[in-house]
């Protein structure tokens, strides 16, 4: 139980680097960032397969990605939301 915990919290931690890492790396390049982050992806896969085996570390990737991927989906409503340009701050009289 705690190995699926663990998987969960590297997953959650990698879905948290897609957004960190490109502020700590400072560089205006959308290249250099994303280049950060997914050797930052594959150094922990790399590690888990080194420690483990390689169906932990897929399955760690794959919650990484997953994570990564609601939490973009979610940010993208957040800022549909938050717009003036949203129907719903439009009042029809």
């Amino acid at each position: 139980m705690t190995q699926n915990l663990l998987f969960f919290a590297i997953g959650a931690t990698l879905a948290a680097s897609w957004f960190l890492v490109p502020q700590l790396v400072g560089s205006q390049n959308h290249y250099m960032r994303v280049a950060a982050t997914m050797s930052l992806y594959l150094s922990v896969c790399g590690g888990i397969f080194v420690f483990a085996n390689m169906k932990s570390a897929l399955a760690a990737l794959e919650l990484g990605l997953l994570f990564t991927v609601l939490m973009k989906l979610i940010l993208l409503n957040l800022k549909m939301v938050h717009t003036a340009n949203y129907p719903k701050h439009h009042r029809c009289y």
